[in-house]
């Protein structure tokens, strides 16, 4: 399901099936891991920086929604995705 929804952001408009798999609440919401490799906030404007942000920030212009860093991770994190705290994450992986 992921690989396909990748390929459709390739597309000029998410699909709706995109969106209920991406998006289900209508914004793109990851949650803010509070690590400052992956996304920390700027210190003017308040806005998460780093890479984890920018690929929130691409995945939310490409499917036509906002982002939501309102959930903040930590204790719980994988029951908060069940609650639907949060939808989306990314993990790096390594040999």
């Amino acid at each position: 399901m992921l690989l396909a929804a990748s390929f459709s952001l390739c597309q000029s408009a998410a699909s709706p099936e995109v969106l209920k798999d991406l998006a289900p609440t209508g914004s793109c919401a990851p949650p803010y891991l509070g690590k400052a490799v992956l996304a920390q906030p700027d210190a003017g404007t308040g806005q998460a920086e780093g890479h984890y942000a920018d690929l929130a920030m691409e995945l939310g212009r490409r499917l036509g929604v906002p982002v939501d860093w309102s959930y903040q991770a930590g204790q719980g994190v994988f029951d908060a995705v069940k609650d639907g705290a949060w939808d989306v994450s990314w993990s790096r992986s390594s040999r």
